[in-house]
Order: structure tokens, then sequence, then C-alpha cells
């Protein structure tokens, strides 16, 4: 992607894959080639993904479950924004489906094509941490139902206190006298 782009934690979002649209980038995303070779600094796990018809020629097809997980992945794509000089900068963390953000279907020259956007960042879920170790699709497979669910983010970060809690039912356990009201002498 950019130079100041790095990614965080990876979120699945199960997503409504009837419509048409969405059913071809399935289509041709399972057809595209998985490649697991030599670990790299912009490679970690080593995998590396073609269009089909590419240079390489692989037996080993993404499929249409790999694919689905794609278009339903979220990460956190942190940004460095910088000020008047590079000494000062503040990180923007975007959590961002980036391959449906990156798709480009007008860029297709083939209907079995992929654009090379989109496939860069499938390159990046794939070699995100959580997929480390994979050395086969069956790998890769076998680790896409522990991707935490984008809903469940935010979960234990924003609990409630008790007096919230009970006046969410709408019954306070507390007997207290509401103040008299006082006359406010700026509005009144």
């Amino acid at each position: 992607m950019s130079e100041g782009d790095c990614y965080g934690k990876l979120f699945h979002h199960e997503l409504d894959y009837s419509g048409e649209w969405i059913k071809g980038i399935i289509q041709r995303m399972s057809k595209l080639h998985c490649m697991f070779g030599e670990v790299t600094l912009n490679n970690p796990n080593g995998i590396s993904i073609h269009n089909p018809g590419d240079i390489f020629k692989l037996d080993q097809s993404l499929g249409e479950d790999i694919a689905k997980c794609m278009v339903s992945s979220y990460i956190t794509k942190n940004t460095r924004k910088y000020g008047d000089t590079k000494h000062e900068y503040f990180t923007v963390k975007h959590v961002i489906n980036i391959v449906l953000f990156y798709i480009d279907q007008k860029k297709f020259t083939n209907l079995n094509l992929i654009n090379q956007k989109a496939i860069e960042c499938i390159v990046i879920i794939l070699n995100h941490p959580h997929f480390k170790g994979c050395k086969t699709i069956d790998d890769i497979k076998g680790k896409l139902s522990s991707i935490d669910n984008l809903n469940d983010r935010f979960n234990g970060l924003c609990e409630s206190s008790s007096d919230e809690e009970e006046n969410l039912l709408g019954v306070s356990q507390k007997q207290e006298a509401i103040p008299p009201k006082k006359h406010n002498i700026f509005f009144d």
C-alpha cells in the first residue's frame, strides 16, 4: 500500500453473499493461486497470491471459503500523519475492509482476474500474524474460524456502571430526594 501504513488487529464480519456482484468477486477470488514460499520482510508468512495465468502455475487455488473470508475481513490500518516535520506525527487507526475498498471492477481485463491492488490486500491479510505457520490452503482454512468477530472488538471496553444499569431498567434502588428546583438567574 504506502510506506506510512502498517496493520494491526484482524477481524471478520459475516456478509450477505447472495448478491450478484459479491458472488462474482468471490468466484474470481476463489480462482487465485496461492504460493507458499520464502519468508521476507513484506511477506512474513511467505504467502503470495497470483491471478490464474500469471507466470506461476500452481495447483493451490484459494477456494470459496478463503475467498469469502477475504471479502469479509477487516483489518486495523495504522496510518501516520505528519506535521511540519518528520519528527511530529500521530497515528490514525481505521478498521477497514481493504479487499473490498481496493477492488476495482473497471480495471478487469478478463472476467477471471482480480486487480493488483486487491491482490496486494489479500497478501497483507494472509501474511498477518494470525496466519503464522500456514504452509497449505488447509492450514489457512483451519485458522479462518478463529478470526475475531468485528462486532466484538469493543466488548469490555465500555462497561456500564451499576447506576447506569439501574436507570436502563427504569428502577433506581437508591432512595434519594430530588432537590427542589432553584431559580436560574441566567436562563429563567
